[in-house]
């Protein structure tokens, strides 16, 4: 806080169960006012250059806060990409047809967006944190964007986070 800064970029050794509690990236996602970007400890071990991610999954709930987490897609490319806008709904979804979502997420594209390309996917699943995850690994995301509301204490415990689990489950960088 005192520095000023927009980012906090911390490795992450992906614990569970109980052990993550004393993690250091799930404290930091909880209490940070600053974006926080989870980089797994395996995800870019051999890289001996700065990485330059081409591709990024962006997953909203299509929640106000939800929909907060799509500009930073746009801005870990650069101007230049691809990226895929993504809405999983549960297995007993009702209501909107997928294709009225797709077009809600592509609403939701800022605007001068002229380099990256833009997809929608409305994906169900019963566990969205692994729905996320499969669906980064086989659109080949460089990273994963998520808003995150930043639970704690007993609520955490017993609802879970998403973006929680996604930073436990995931090999690739989380924002």
């Amino acid at each position: 806080d005192a520095a000023g800064v927009d980012l906090i970029v911390v490795g992450t050794k992906q614990k569970g169960g109980i052990g993550r509690l004393s993690s250091v990236s799930s404290v930091l996602v909880h209490d940070a006012k600053q974006s926080v970007w989870c980089v797994p400890a395996a995800a870019y071990a051999a890289v001996a250059a700065i990485p330059r991610w081409k591709t990024a999954v962006v997953a909203t709930d299509l929640s106000e806060f939800g929909n907060h987490a799509i500009p930073y897609a746009f801005t870990v490319l650069g101007g230049k990409g691809e990226v895929h806008l993504l809405h999983v709904r549960d297995e007993d979804h009702e209501g909107k047809a997928p294709a009225e979502t797709e077009a809600k997420l592509l609403a939701l594209v800022p605007p001068g967006q002229t380099g990256v390309t833009v997809r929608a996917h409305v994906i169900t699943g019963d566990d969205p944190a692994q729905t996320i995850g499969e669906a980064a690994e086989r659109l080949g995301a460089d990273v994963i964007v998520i808003a995150s509301r930043a639970r704690g204490g007993i609520t955490r415990v017993l609802l879970g986070s998403v973006a929680d689990k996604l930073l436990r489950a995931c090999r690739r960088p989380v924002l």
